[in-house]
């Protein structure tokens, strides 16, 4: 098919979701040329099925693994970013905290591999590791002392004196910490917060691993120092996406507080973890 125009093809190391990418690069395409079509990109994928792009563009179908390796070749993709493609793929379709983040290591690598001045930096490496955030709050104690294994005691969970020496390597390494002008490492921000929306699988895996923590919490301290509620509640959807609401506002306000530059300097560390999920599913009369 000749190109009529120049309309540039998205580049798919920007994206965290391929069937977002497989839209965009579609539009593109049809954009440099009218006559591209779901059955041509079954043509040269092999397929018999005419529409099965669309399906999978639209979340209707998901990619095997042979399928991967074609539609990879079909969008010409060299090799760094077939392998990114792959991985993007299986960290997308998978439901397994533990495949996502294996996979979400991979893309981040990759990623890395290509120098694109237009690829968007943020500080992954925070959640690279399920601790890392709480050796970046180490540092905003006043009392904080640069020694690994002084470290290690600081903490109730167990993370040894390596552990805590290639955290904060890789927390400077990557700018979320910094030097002072006296040489003191220290967090460059004072609140990083994943949002509300947490589409990275890794930031999912240290969330899953803080939960364990919590139950560790919860037979470790006792009432007067820890606050531990659970409800369990019959809402309609109106009610359940209030309720979300109401969760996200609380947050905002804790992370206000957090950062409130009247608080004196924090002389501990905690966890606030937050959870409102379904336990059921919504029933056929609900859903009339």
């Amino acid at each position: 098919m000749d190109t009529k125009n120049t309309t540039p093809l998205p580049e798919i190391l920007e994206y965290e979701d391929f069937r977002s990418f497989l839209k965009d690069w579609y539009k593109a395409r049809k954009e440099q040329n009218s006559k591209m079509s779901f059955r041509y990109l079954s043509l040269r994928s092999g397929l018999k099925s005419t529409n099965y792009w669309k399906l999978i563009m639209e979340g209707k179908r998901n990619l095997s693994l042979p399928m991967i390796t074609r539609f990879a070749q079909t969008l010409q993709l060299d090799s760094v970013r077939s392998h990114y493609f792959h991985h993007l793929v299986r960290m997308n379709q998978s439901s397994s905290i533990d495949e996502k983040t294996f996979h979400a290591r991979y893309v981040i690598k990759l990623k890395a591999e290509v120098e694109t001045q237009n690829i968007p930096r943020t500080p992954m490496s925070l959640y690279d590791k399920w601790y890392y955030p709480m050796l970046r709050e180490a540092l905003n104690l006043n009392f904080f002392r640069e020694d690994p294994h002084w470290i290690s005691e600081l903490f109730y969970s167990s993370i040894s004196p390596s552990e805590a020496a290639d955290g904060l390597e890789a927390l400077e390494k990557s700018g979320i910490a910094a030097r002072d002008e006296k040489g003191r490492l220290r967090a460059k921000d004072v609140i990083i917060s994943t949002g509300h929306k947490t589409h990275s699988a890794l930031a999912t895996s240290q969330l899953k691993q803080m939960i364990i923590e919590s139950t560790k919490a919860l037979e470790f301290f006792g009432s007067n120092e820890r606050e531990f509620t659970g409800l369990t509640l019959s809402l309609d959807e109106d009610a359940y996406s209030k309720s979300r609401e109401l969760v996200k506002r609380f947050i905002k306000d804790i992370l206000q507080i957090a950062s409130d530059t009247n608080v004196p300097t924090p002389n501990r560390i905690y966890q606030l973890n937050l959870q409102l999920f379904p336990l059921s599913e919504t029933t056929k009369e609900n859903q009339l």
